[in-house]
């Protein structure tokens, strides 16, 4: 009977993980999301340890402290994920993942009508977000609040997400399976539902960039732009407040606006779509 529990225990944990050829499994996806969070928590409880230590109260710091801390704990936690995340593919048996970091197929095009999407998808997401808490986060100020913000978190996360875990799922899914599992993955890390939602649609824009692009540096700096209008609306006192609350008495502005952001939604997936097509030379023609 012990023998026949053994077996099915060892059955579903294959089940579970698969072979070690198969990385990423689902389970490989959760345990990734939790090394991620697991290292957030860490980090962030050292950090209000030393800054203890130091006489401040970790969750009252004065503003600027509070950008510095959020910039330290933010390199270091991040750092240590990836660290983390390669240990944990290589027990896993999994491929090591090319990550493109060149110039690839940069398009400066593609860029500008990405983040015309992402804008516009914000605003007609709007009405669910507004059924939802909105997400309370409080970054500081200065230089070191900009760093977190605006640098650390989209080029680590790239790594993280793109390069890694996208890469990862490339080698076992079809382009468009990996594109929406990748993208839920960085919904995941986000914990609040209104960012997860914001965090999931950017994603599956910045899995198809990379992709077509072929390099790390055009989702790095899409996100780079998306957090930083997120930093400055932060900055503004907007951070919190949704564009129905800001026009609140004003339906008729609110519905002309919705409804151009739909229009802007739809032109921006033409707009990359063209944008991704090849460019015709002309042939010089000889007079003769």
């Amino acid at each position: 009977m012990q023998q026949k529990n053994s077996a099915s225990s060892r059955a579903s944990l294959a089940w579970l993980f698969e072979q070690k050829s198969a990385f990423p499994t689902y389970i490989d996806l959760l345990a990734m999301a939790g090394i991620f969070l697991v290292a957030q928590l860490v980090v962030a409880a050292i950090g209000m340890f030393v800054v203890s230590l130091k006489g401040y109260t970790p969750l009252l710091l004065p503003s600027n402290v509070q950008g510095t801390f959020v910039a330290v704990v933010s390199f270091f936690s991040l750092t240590l994920t990836i660290a983390a995340l390669i240990l944990y593919r290589r027990m896993r048996g999994g491929e090591r993942v090319k990550i493109f970091l060149g110039k690839g197929k940069f398009n400066l095009l593609l860029v500008a009508w990405s983040f015309l999407l992402m804008l516009a998808l914000s605003v007609v997401m709007e009405p669910l977000y507004e059924l939802l808490p909105l997400p309370k986060q409080n970054f500081g100020t200065g230089v070191g609040a900009f760093l977190a913000v605006v640098v650390f978190a989209p080029l680590f996360e790239e790594v993280i997400c793109r390069g890694m875990v996208f890469g990862s799922l490339l080698k076992r899914h079809s382009i468009p399976v990996a594109i929406l599992l990748s993208a839920l993955f960085f919904g995941v890390l986000h914990v609040q539902m209104v960012s997860m939602l914001n965090a999931f649609l950017m994603g599956v824009v910045l899995a198809f960039v990379y992709h077509r692009t072929q390099t790390l540096w055009t989702p790095v700096l899409l996100h780079a732009m998306n957090n930083g209008s997120a930093y400055l609306m932060e900055r503004l006192g907007l951070g919190e407040q949704t564009l129905s609350q800001l026009l609140e008495g004003y339906p008729v502005i609110y519905s002309l606006i919705y409804g151009f952001s739909l229009v802007v939604a739809v032109a921006s997936i033409w707009g990359m779509v063209q944008a991704l097509k090849p460019r015709s030379v002309a042939t010089p023609t000889t007079l003769r």
